[in-house]
Formats: structure tokens, C-alpha cells, sequence
């Protein structure tokens, strides 16, 4: 439930900051072009390459906190109609795979997937389910050393009704027991790992969750 009301949050302040971070963000794009106005050399600063990382350096983190905070506004917003795509999850998780595969291959990861080719088709929001994965290779992208391991693996269950239950493995070093029940929250702080993983399992959490589907963690 707080994760819910989180989502609600998210979906209507990530609009407005959104708003505000365009504001700096054409700011420090106008920078450049006033300096040349003022006839300002930025070769005649006493130390150009500080003003010149800064400036990038500056560029980069808003165009990171806005890549976030759309995922979280996407992912949050609740659907007005139901889904009419059709996907293969044998072929959205190969799409995501190959786009990741250089990525892998140069942190030394191996990712194997076993997604059979012939589950049902299932009736998503094709742009949003296909983030779902991103987001998570994503993650394991990020948090896993040198050498690791992903395996992905889809079943049919047997219940009514059917469902398709996807795991996704690694043999890295996995997080406290303490953790899991707050690794979808993005506010807890993990002075120890730095990263925004929190707020992507966020966003992987609503995706899951307006699809009608449940998504859990554990050691």
C-alpha cells in the first residue's frame, strides 16, 4: 500500500520537477551562446577545462534525473484502457537481451535466457513491458561484479487462472536479508551502494502491478 501511495506521489510531482529541470536545464544550453554574445572566450578563463566539465558535467546529471524520473512518471501512471498488444515474451526478452549485449559482454557478464518460444501471447502495454526488462537487466547490469552470471526463465503455471512466472537468476553476491523487504523502495538509503536501483524497481514494480501481475524478491 505505501508503495501505491508512493506511485500516486511520483506520478504528479515528476511532472512538475520535470517542468523545473527544463528550465535549468535551457539555462545552461543558452550558456554557451550568451557567452559568445558577450564576447567572452572561454579559452580566455583562467582554467577553461573546470568551466568546461562542469558544464557537461552539470548537462549529464539533469538528463539523468529527467531518464528517471520519466520512467517512474510512465511506469506509475495508471492505464485508462486495457492493453491491446500482443507480444511474445520469447521475443521481447531477446529484443532487450541483444540491445544489452555489448554492455554485457564488456563487463565480463554472461546472461543466458531459457524463455521458451511457445508461451501464450500475452496482451501488455508493449512499450512499457518491454521497459520492464530494461530496467531490470539494467540493474544487473549496474550492481554486479566482473565474471557473474543472469539466467532467464519463463514457466506456464498450471493454476486457473494460467499464468506465466518469469525469474530472472544471478550468482552475484546478493543483498542482506534485511534488505529485500525495502528493495523496492526508493527512499531507503543504502550509504553502501550508492545507485538509483531503488527508484527503477520502483518503476518495474508499477509496471507489474498495472499489468495485474505480482513481482517479489529474494535471496
Amino acid at each position: 500500500d505505501r508503495i501505491v501511495s508512493l506511485g500516486l506521489l511520483a506520478a504528479g510531482l515528476s511532472h512538475h520537477i520535470r517542468n523545473s529541470l527544463v528550465a535549468v536545464k535551457t539555462f545552461l544550453d543558452l550558456a554557451p551562446v550568451k557567452m559568445n554574445e558577450e564576447k567572452t572566450d572561454l579559452q580566455g578563463l583562467r582554467n577553461p577545462d573546470f568551466w568546461r566539465d562542469y558544464h557537461q558535467n552539470v548537462q549529464a546529471q539533469i538528463e539523468k534525473i529527467n531518464a528517471l524520473l520519466k520512467d517512474l512518471w510512465t511506469a506509475s501512471s495508471n492505464p485508462s484502457a486495457p492493453f491491446t498488444d500482443q507480444v511474445s515474451l520469447h521475443l521481447i526478452i531477446g529484443d532487450t537481451l541483444q540491445s544489452f549485449k555489448e554492455a554485457f559482454a564488456a563487463r565480463r557478464i554472461e546472461i543466458e535466457s531459457r524463455i521458451p518460444d511457445n508461451l501464450p501471447l500475452l496482451r501488455v502495454d508493449k512499450p512499457k513491458f518491454g521497459r520492464l526488462f530494461e530496467l531490470l537487466l539494467k540493474e544487473e547490469l549496474a550492481m554486479l561484479p566482473a565474471g557473474s552470471r543472469v539466467t532467464l526463465t519463463a514457466e506456464l503455471s498450471n493454476g486457473p487462472p494460467p499464468e506465466i512466472i518469469v525469474q530472472i537468476n544471478d550468482n552475484g553476491p546478493g543483498l542482506p536479508e534485511e534488505a529485500l523487504r525495502a528493495v523496492f523502495d526508493p527512499f531507503v538509503v543504502r550509504s553502501q551502494t550508492p545507485s538509483e536501483y531503488g527508484i527503477h524497481l520502483m518503476a518495474c514494480f508499477f509496471i507489474v502491478h498495472h499489468h495485474g501481475g505480482k513481482i517479489e524478491a529474494r535471496t
